[in-house]
């Protein structure tokens, strides 16, 4: 017995020294304003990476999805130091709603607040991501960045073979004549294809209209780059979906002279442990363990 309340003990203490290494994992990187007491001007850098959705809130983590972008972006210009703001943008794309609500915060800080919102695509910066990305002040994207898929997509799987071949079936009951439309488990009617055909067409037709407005491209030009199809960032360059070739120093050296910093600024971040940001934190260890899972990837 007592040796097993010492296994139990030491499991327990392992546990303990595990959940501190990962806390420490999840802190935010010092920046050299970090300082309380320093209080000149700085360039704000916000990142988002992966998929962008609404938000998913983790007791143990804190917020993630769009939320917690939000939340950052706010804490930002809330900061007097920081007179213009850097965003970091690694994502394929995602929800519409949530690309929406950042794009106007983004806007919001740009016209209302008078702050530049520099653009920095990493990787990838597609479908909902570049949504984001018009409404900053400038674009920069690296020449072999993925950017535009500007289109709209909606799929579900189909399941109408599998009670013929398997026995298998699925019971509905509904009230409204649409509310199982998306089924999986039957065919589409053709006015359902119709309703599904026109949501999509009105989003696609607000994200030609927001293409226009922002980048000032001949309506005839955007409709034709707007058909779901990606350029790399130098073409992306030629047709005026981006503004500048650059990496992130670059973006960071633009936002400083947009507000007449000299040099290379201080850079203030406000982003906080979430459960995203824990679960691309161990992907990135195990691909340091693994070679094999770090290889370049090309977006389906």
């Amino acid at each position: 017995m007592l040796k097993y309340k010492e296994w139990i003990i030491s499991a327990v203490i392992v546990c303990l020294f595990l959940l501190s290494s990962v806390l420490l994992l999840l802190k935010s990187p010092p920046t050299n304003s970090s300082n309380p007491e320093w209080m000149g001007p700085a360039v704000g850098l916000i990142s988002i990476n992966g998929p962008i959705s609404g938000s998913s809130s983790n007791p143990a983590f804190g917020p993630d999805g769009s939320d917690a972008v939000l939340a950052e972006l706010e804490a930002l210009v809330s900061d007097p130091r920081v007179k213009a703001i850097v965003l970091r943008i690694n994502s394929p794309g995602g929800t519409v709603g949530a690309s929406q609500e950042i794009s106007q915060a983004i806007t919001r800080i740009r016209t209302t607040l008078k702050k530049p919102v520099i653009v920095s695509i990493s990787d990838i910066g597609t479908s909902g991501a570049y949504w984001i990305a018009m409404s900053g002040s400038k674009i920069v994207a690296n020449p072999g960045s993925i950017v535009g898929s500007i289109g709209v997509i909606m799929q579900n799987m189909d399941f109408t073979e599998v009670p013929r071949r398997y026995g298998i079936d699925n019971v509905t009951y509904k009230s409204g004549k649409y509310k199982d439309m998306l089924s999986s488990w039957r065919p589409a009617s053709l006015d359902e294809k119709k309703l599904i055909q026109g949501v999509l067409d009105d989003i696609h037709d607000q994200f030609i209209t927001t293409l226009i407005e922002r980048r000032g491209i001949p309506t005839p030009n955007a409709i034709t780059i707007a058909q779901g199809q990606v350029f790399s960032g130098r073409q992306a360059l030629d047709y005026d979906l981006i503004d500048y070739i650059g990496n992130m120093e670059f973006a960071i050296s633009l936002a400083a002279k947009e507000v007449g910093i000299k040099g290379r600024p201080p850079i203030v971040s406000k982003a906080q442990p979430s459960f995203g940001s824990f679960l691309t934190k161990i992907l990135r260890l195990a691909s340091a363990v693994n070679p094999l899972t770090s290889t370049p990837s090309i977006p389906r």
